[in-house]
């Protein structure tokens, strides 16, 4: 009699264990089929992430792992896409501001197909100009609010690389529009400020610093599409780099910030003029800045190329007849 109540109750425990065996939900695979334990409430996302994860970080996925990637891979690569897509290394501005916020937005019109690189960088334009005209009104109000345009168009010009670069869409005509638009905002920002120095303090120094630096400037783009172009048609680089002499050292304060030629720089500073209602002493510096970069950079790059290359510019020979 006991032994059949035994066995009774052997065989109801084990039914019972057997029917919540069929109720428990099956157990995760990780990768590779190893299984994963069960903790409540942290199995799924524990497998999910490991299997997210192992997506963006190799390019084949385990077929055990196809099932989960679609809910749980694909916004992980995504974010991992978008981040990517910021330009590094970068000047300090971009890189802490204008880079992440244009970065939210190509997160916003990445799937949008009215939405092209090329028309974001027409809104940017359009953007400077509009920037360009309300520094020219020459009131503070108008100038506090160009100094905050500024940067929406900074942003917008980092959002229409960033669409590229996730789109792979990267075109060398894109290249170009891109560098002329950014050249034409600057010519409009600096002519504004001059216009509305002139129309506030009747002073026409403006002019002057505001010419000085805009031709400095497209000089310098000159000095740094000859390099690029003369780097590219030497073949043969030496291993090893000369030491640099510590005069030509000292030459590379033109590369420290605020000093460079850099977008980033220069729009913080003018966002920090135009709050404080300075642009004089800002068109001031800018000229500065830019004649020291036209007289010395053509000096630091024949030494810097003849350090990279083995020879100076002008012994690369050139592909036929140019001139």
């Amino acid at each position: 009699m006991m032994e059949a109540l035994c066995g009774h109750a052997a065989r109801s425990t084990s039914s019972r264990n057997f029917a919540s065996t069929l109720r428990r939900p099956p157990p995760v695979l990780g990768v590779a089929g190893i299984r994963i334990p069960k903790w409540k409430g942290t199995e799924a996302s524990f497998s999910r992430r490991c299997c997210a994860r192992l997506a963006v970080m190799s390019d084949h996925v385990p077929s055990s792992t196809e099932a989960v990637l679609p809910r749980y891979g694909e916004p992980m690569v995504e974010r991992r896409s978008l981040s990517s897509a910021i330009k590094a290394p970068d000047t300090w501005w971009p890189t802490l501001f204008a880079g992440p916020a244009a970065n939210r937005l190509v997160g916003l019109v990445r799937d949008v197909d009215g939405v092209t690189p090329n028309r974001i960088t027409a809104v940017s334009l359009a953007v400077g100009l509009l920037n360009g005209a309300l520094y020219a009104v020459g009131t503070y109000p108008s100038t506090l609010i160009a100094g905050l345009v500024v940067q929406l168009s900074f942003i917008l010009d980092c959002a229409d690389g960033q669409l590229s670069r996730v789109r792979g869409t990267n075109s060398l005509y894109g290249f170009y529009i891109d560098k002329i638009a950014d050249r034409m905002k600057v010519i409009a920002v600096f002519f504004g400020i001059a216009a509305g120095i002139e129309r506030s303090t009747k002073i026409v120094l403006g002019w002057r610093l505001a010419v000085v630096y805009v031709v400095c400037h497209l000089v310098c783009d000159l000095y740094r599409e000859a390099y690029r172009g003369l780097s590219e048609r030497v073949r043969e680089k030496p291993t090893q780099q000369e030491p640099a002499p510590g005069w030509l050292r000292a030459l590379s304060i033109l590369d420290f910030p605020f000093i460079r030629f850099a977008f980033g720089d220069v729009f913080f500073l003018l966002t920090v003029a135009s709050v404080l209602n300075q642009l004089v002493p800002f068109l001031a510096f800018e000229a500065m800045t830019a004649l020291l970069q036209t007289i010395f950079r053509p000096i630091y790059l024949i030494l810097h190329f003849r350090r990279t290359t083995g020879v100076y510019p002008w012994a690369v020979s050139a592909p036929g007849p140019l001139r």
